[in-house]
Protein backbone atom coordinates (compact mmCIF):
# COMPACT_ATOMS: atom_id res chain seq x y z
CA UNK A 1 0.00 0.00 0.00
CA UNK A 2 3.01 2.30 0.31
CA UNK A 3 4.21 4.08 3.82
CA UNK A 4 1.44 4.29 5.97
CA UNK A 5 -0.67 0.83 6.60
CA UNK A 6 -4.41 0.68 5.70
CA UNK A 7 -5.89 0.84 8.91
CA UNK A 8 -4.47 4.36 9.34
CA UNK A 9 -5.53 5.65 5.97
CA UNK A 10 -8.57 4.74 6.60
CA UNK A 11 -8.94 6.61 9.93
CA UNK A 12 -7.34 9.47 8.51
CA UNK A 13 -9.87 9.75 5.70
CA UNK A 14 -12.70 8.32 7.84
CA UNK A 15 -13.63 5.35 5.66
CA UNK A 16 -13.89 1.86 7.05
CA UNK A 17 -11.52 -0.73 5.79
CA UNK A 18 -14.88 -2.88 4.36
CA UNK A 19 -16.06 0.29 2.41
CA UNK A 20 -12.45 0.66 1.08
CA UNK A 21 -12.15 -2.88 -0.89
CA UNK A 22 -15.99 -2.17 -1.81
CA UNK A 23 -14.78 0.35 -3.81
CA UNK A 24 -11.94 -1.13 -4.70
CA UNK A 25 -13.73 -3.77 -6.53
CA UNK A 26 -16.83 -2.37 -7.30
CA UNK A 27 -16.93 -2.04 -11.40
CA UNK A 28 -16.45 0.87 -13.26
CA UNK A 29 -19.24 3.51 -13.38
CA UNK A 30 -21.31 3.81 -17.04
CA UNK A 31 -19.46 7.50 -16.78
CA UNK A 32 -16.04 6.30 -16.51
CA UNK A 33 -16.33 3.86 -19.04
CA UNK A 34 -17.52 6.67 -21.62
CA UNK A 35 -14.95 8.74 -20.41
CA UNK A 36 -12.56 6.02 -20.84
CA UNK A 37 -14.30 5.29 -24.17
CA UNK A 38 -13.91 9.43 -25.23
CA UNK A 39 -10.34 9.19 -23.96
CA UNK A 40 -9.30 6.28 -26.12
CA UNK A 41 -10.83 8.27 -29.29
CA UNK A 42 -9.38 11.53 -28.97
CA UNK A 43 -6.01 9.98 -28.35
CA UNK A 44 -6.97 7.84 -31.71
CA UNK A 45 -7.96 10.62 -33.38
CA UNK A 46 -5.47 13.36 -32.46
CA UNK A 47 -2.46 10.99 -33.27
CA UNK A 48 -4.19 10.65 -37.24
CA UNK A 49 -4.41 14.09 -37.56
CA UNK A 50 -0.76 13.93 -36.71
CA UNK A 51 -1.01 16.33 -33.75
CA UNK A 52 -2.69 18.95 -35.78
CA UNK A 53 -6.00 19.25 -34.56
CA UNK A 54 -7.03 21.44 -31.67
CA UNK A 55 -9.97 20.57 -29.46
CA UNK A 56 -12.75 22.53 -32.31
CA UNK A 57 -11.55 20.34 -35.01
CA UNK A 58 -10.99 17.26 -32.99
CA UNK A 59 -14.64 17.52 -31.66
CA UNK A 60 -16.51 18.02 -35.26
CA UNK A 61 -14.35 14.62 -36.28
CA UNK A 62 -15.71 12.81 -32.97
CA UNK A 63 -19.24 13.62 -34.02
CA UNK A 64 -19.01 13.42 -37.66
CA UNK A 65 -17.11 10.07 -37.77
CA UNK A 66 -17.57 8.94 -34.57
CA UNK A 67 -21.31 9.80 -33.83
CA UNK A 68 -20.07 11.82 -30.42
CA UNK A 69 -23.12 14.02 -29.12
CA UNK A 70 -21.18 14.92 -25.84
CA UNK A 71 -19.96 18.71 -25.69
CA UNK A 72 -17.18 20.38 -27.00
CA UNK A 73 -16.02 21.47 -23.62
CA UNK A 74 -15.64 17.97 -22.63
CA UNK A 75 -13.67 17.14 -25.04
CA UNK A 76 -11.40 20.02 -24.51
CA UNK A 77 -11.24 19.56 -20.99
CA UNK A 78 -9.98 15.81 -21.68
CA UNK A 79 -7.24 16.97 -23.89
CA UNK A 80 -5.73 19.40 -21.68
CA UNK A 81 -6.11 16.96 -18.70
CA UNK A 82 -4.32 14.50 -21.06
CA UNK A 83 -1.78 17.15 -22.22
CA UNK A 84 -2.59 17.31 -25.97
CA UNK A 85 -2.08 20.49 -27.26
CA UNK A 86 -2.37 20.66 -31.64
CA UNK A 87 0.72 22.05 -33.32
CA UNK A 88 0.75 25.54 -34.71
CA UNK A 89 1.00 24.33 -37.97
CA UNK A 90 2.04 27.05 -40.94
CA UNK A 91 1.70 26.40 -44.43
CA UNK A 92 4.87 26.56 -46.32
CA UNK A 93 5.17 27.70 -49.95
CA UNK A 94 8.30 27.54 -51.63
CA UNK A 95 8.81 31.11 -53.33
CA UNK A 96 12.43 30.69 -54.47
CA UNK A 97 14.09 28.44 -57.22
CA UNK A 98 18.15 29.22 -56.55
CA UNK A 99 18.62 25.72 -58.81
CA UNK A 100 17.27 27.87 -62.26
CA UNK A 101 19.67 28.84 -65.24
CA UNK A 102 18.10 32.30 -65.69
CA UNK A 103 19.94 34.74 -66.24
CA UNK A 104 20.55 36.60 -62.31
CA UNK A 105 20.06 40.38 -62.52
CA UNK A 106 23.11 41.68 -60.99
CA UNK A 107 22.70 43.18 -56.86
CA UNK A 108 24.00 46.90 -57.44
CA UNK A 109 23.72 48.24 -54.42
CA UNK A 110 25.20 44.97 -52.17
CA UNK A 111 22.67 45.79 -49.26
CA UNK A 112 24.84 49.56 -49.00
CA UNK A 113 21.95 51.89 -48.90
CA UNK A 114 23.54 54.77 -47.73
CA UNK A 115 24.39 58.26 -50.00
CA UNK A 116 27.21 56.71 -52.23
CA UNK A 117 24.15 55.23 -54.43
CA UNK A 118 21.30 57.64 -54.33
CA UNK A 119 22.44 61.47 -54.11
CA UNK A 120 19.07 62.79 -55.01
CA UNK A 121 15.28 61.50 -55.25
CA UNK A 122 14.47 58.70 -58.03
CA UNK A 123 18.05 57.45 -58.07
CA UNK A 124 17.43 53.98 -56.09
CA UNK A 125 13.83 52.13 -56.10
CA UNK A 126 13.10 49.62 -53.53
CA UNK A 127 10.64 46.60 -53.10
CA UNK A 128 9.72 43.45 -51.54
CA UNK A 129 7.17 40.62 -52.08
CA UNK A 130 5.85 38.59 -49.45
CA UNK A 131 3.62 35.23 -49.70
CA UNK A 132 0.33 35.44 -46.92
CA UNK A 133 -2.23 32.64 -46.29
CA UNK A 134 -5.43 33.40 -45.81
CA UNK A 135 -8.85 31.99 -45.73
CA UNK A 136 -8.95 32.51 -49.93
CA UNK A 137 -5.41 30.28 -50.18
CA UNK A 138 -2.03 32.37 -50.67
CA UNK A 139 -2.07 36.13 -51.56
CA UNK A 140 1.22 37.90 -53.08
CA UNK A 141 1.73 41.66 -51.37
CA UNK A 142 4.04 43.73 -53.03
CA UNK A 143 5.31 47.11 -52.29
CA UNK A 144 7.71 49.62 -53.02
CA UNK A 145 9.03 53.11 -51.46
CA UNK A 146 7.15 55.61 -53.32
CA UNK A 147 9.49 58.10 -51.96
CA UNK A 148 13.02 58.29 -51.44
CA UNK A 149 14.80 60.67 -49.22
CA UNK A 150 18.47 60.77 -49.69
CA UNK A 151 21.09 61.75 -46.52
Amino acid sequence: MGEFPLPVICRVLRVTQAGYHAWLNRPASLMAVKRDALTDSIRREFAAFKGKYGAPRLYRELCRQHGYTGSYERVRVLMRALGLKAKAGRKYKLTTDSAHTLPIAPNLLEQDFTHTHARAPNQVWLSDITYLWTKEGWVFVACRIREHHYF
